[in-house]
């Protein structure tokens, strides 16, 4: 025999579920969905430069200026100010290079020849491909280059003038690349990404 209290909650159960069934039955898949959590904006990165501005240098430049600017001349890097520096590498991109460079790669290799005009000599670092968890760029010889995303430090591999860097996750909100001579870890720079794509800047 069921006792009154026990058949009362048995009915009870058999309300609950058949309103349970009843609501599914009645739910829209569209309403019914998981709600999508925000994945926020990506960052909004400096642009990169489309020809890698080394790159250029060594393949365009290095006949008469040496590799990586060893024969850098004292004239050419003694230029008044940064106008008659930017004039004078347009004017050897489209003469002795017999080619034309877009405004932001003629940027970034006049950002390279300033560079080559300091004594000091800190590295020059640009950034040129930001994708998904792979950094690539470029730095002048003789340096390390470390990424810093959200934080974490990522040594990158560097390859003669090439630079990668593996991130652990993507993507992330701040990422900095700094550089330093290998030898002693003198004359370092430091870049953010939301920045500038490249050191060695001239006035704005």
């Amino acid at each position: 025999m069921i006792h009154p209290a026990q058949n009362k909650a048995q009915r009870g159960c058999v309300g609950l579920i058949a309103a349970c069934a009843a609501a599914l039955a009645a739910c829209d898949s569209r309403e019914c969905a998981a709600p999508q959590m925000p994945t926020g904006e990506p960052p909004a990165w400096a642009p990169a430069p489309p020809v890698a501005p080394i790159s250029f240098f060594e393949n365009a430049c290095a006949n008469c200026h040496g590799p990586h600017g060893m024969f850098y001349g004292e004239g050419f890097a003694a230029l008044p100010d940064d106008s008659a520096l930017t004039h004078a590498v347009r004017e050897m991109v489209i003469g002795p290079a017999r080619t034309t460079l877009d405004e932001a790669s003629t940027a970034a290799l006049v950002a390279y020849h300033r560079h080559l005009a300091r004594s000091e000599r800190e590295p020059f670092v640009v950034i040129t491909r930001i994708d998904g968890s792979a950094v690539e760029g470029e730095v002048s010889p003789g340096a390390r280059v470390v990424v810093v995303a959200d934080g974490l430090e990522f040594e990158a591999r560097v390859d003669g003038h090439a630079w990668t860097a593996r991130l652990d996750s993507a993507p992330v909100a701040t990422l900095v690349v700094r550089s330093a001579r290998q030898d002693d870890g003198s004359c370092a720079i430091e870049l953010d990404a939301r920045a500038a794509a490249w050191t060695h800047r001239g006035p704005e």
